[in-house]
């Protein structure tokens, strides 16, 4: 692995080092170090899933096109990006007040204000820009996403729940039809991934989970782990950060059930491709994702066929 980090850093700067790794987190692993006497990151990738080339024209889209802080994106390669390196950015586990967490949902509300995509879809890199792979609904988008997912999951044992939800949606073709205009989701806009500096956003980082999509599911795929990991008085905080900026779907909370579920989905799969656990803890986990699943599309299933009922009676 040194020799390959070298031989990249190489074709950017004759004078170039390897300070330390800062992050081993599978699909990638990150990296301090210097271009001619300059601090950089090196993100690269380190598994199938990995897709560095992606993240950094999404990253460099930001920059260029939102008042978001991003860091300046210096070089891109198949399986690597180079940034500048940024002051200040959190470690594992920060602490965070009311002012950060709400300076977190402003930062979101900015993202998706600034903006406007003609079709949800995954991004792509496109030699030197941002490309997206539009398909015509959400619906289809959310499918492709979890047909992806089920491969590293069925190498986990836990195909079925992917299944599940994929029967689901065929069973409910209409379910998302109603979603707002699709925007860039960041993905796992968390405290980790973003500087703050007393209730200020200095920098955002970390675009690999980044959609486009409409901005409720993003609002989920942070406000699930937020409420996990900061107690469920964060939420109307970050709902606050964010309302201040702009109005929320008025379909939010009849949506949670089903957002929830394919965001879990996906931190399901990222439980087993990071691999942070011991096998009794990351099944505990697996288990309890599953059951979440089941039961929130079970009880969506239960308000369905009542809204339906009642709509029926009414006829």
């Amino acid at each position: 692995m040194d020799d390959t980090l070298h031989e990249t850093l190489a074709r950017h700067a004759d004078d170039h080092a390897v300070v330390r790794e800062l992050h081993d987190v599978p699909p990638h692993r990150v990296y301090e170090v210097r271009l001619d006497g300059e601090p950089a990151v090196l993100k690269v990738a380190d598994g199938p899933r990995a897709d560095p080339a992606t993240e950094a024209r999404v990253t460099a889209y930001v920059g260029n096109h939102t008042s978001i802080p991003v860091p300046e994106i210096l070089a891109v390669g198949e399986d690597y990006y180079l940034a500048e390196w940024c002051d200040g950015l959190p470690g594992d586990d920060p602490a965070v007040d009311e002012a950060d967490v709400r300076a977190l949902g402003r930062t979101m509300a900015t993202l998706h204000e600034e903006t406007r995509f003609d079709a949800p879809g995954r991004p792509r890199a496109e030699d030197d820009r941002l490309g997206v792979d539009a398909r015509d609904s959400w619906h289809a988008v959310v499918r492709d996403h979890l047909r992806d997912l089920r491969k590293p999951l069925a190498d986990a044992g836990r195909a079925a729940i992917v299944d599940y939800v994929l029967e689901y949606l065929a069973d409910h073709p209409d379910l998302l039809d109603d979603v707002d205009d699709p925007v860039l989701c960041h993905g796992t806009l968390l405290p980790d991934h973003v500087g703050l500096d007393g209730g200020d956003v200095t920098r955002v980082i970390d675009f690999e989970h980044a959609i486009v999509g409409p901005p409720a599911y993003d609002y989920w795929r942070t406000a699930l782990p937020l409420e996990s990991n900061e107690g469920e008085s964060a939420l109307p905080v970050f709902r606050e950060g964010y309302e201040s900026i702009r109005n929320l779907p008025e379909t939010l909370e009849r949506d949670r059930l089903l957002f929830t579920s394919l965001v879990t989905l996906s931190y399901l799969e990222s439980l087993y491709v990071q691999d942070q656990h011991d096998e009794r803890e990351t099944e505990r986990q697996a288990e309890w994702m599953c059951e979440y699943v089941d039961e929130s599309l079970a009880e969506l299933e239960g308000r369905l066929g009542s809204t339906n009922s009642d709509a029926a009676g009414s006829r």
